[in-house]
C-alpha cells in the first residue's frame, strides 16, 4: 500500500468539459473509504486563485477523503515551473510522515 498521496487541484467531476467525461475517470463516484484504508499519509492541495479547478471541487474530495485542503495562496493552477519547488508539501509529509 502507498504510505502517501498528494492530490494538487483535483476535481470531482468532469468541470463541464466533454474530454474529462469522455476519458472515463468521472463515470463513477470515487471510494474515499477504500483510498482512506489503503492510503496513509494524504494531502490535497489547492490554491484560493486558480482559473480552472473552482474550490468546491478539491473542497469535495477532501470531504469524501476526511482530511483538510491545503490552501496555498495566490498560486493559480500550479504550473510545472512551480512543482519542483513544493517546499509546504514536502515539508508536511517529512514532518509528519503518519499523519492520516
Amino acid at each position: 500500500s502507498p504510505k502517501g498521496l498528494v492530490l494538487v487541484a483535483p476535481h470531482a467531476t468532469g468541470l463541464g468539459i466533454d474530454a474529462e467525461y469522455q476519458s472515463g475517470l468521472f463515470d463513477r463516484s470515487p471510494n474515499y473509504k477504500a483510498i482512506r484504508q489503503r492510503v496513509g499519509n494524504l494531502v490535497v492541495v489547492c490554491s484560493d486563485n486558480d482559473p480552472y479547478i473552482p474550490s468546491e471541487e478539491t473542497e469535495a474530495i477532501a470531504s469524501g477523503l476526511n482530511v483538510k485542503p491545503w490552501v496555498i495562496p495566490n498560486s493559480g493552477h500550479f504550473t510545472s515551473i512551480y512543482l519542483p519547488n513544493f517546499p509546504e508539501v514536502l515539508d508536511s509529509i517529512l514532518a509528519n510522515p503518519e499523519k492520516s
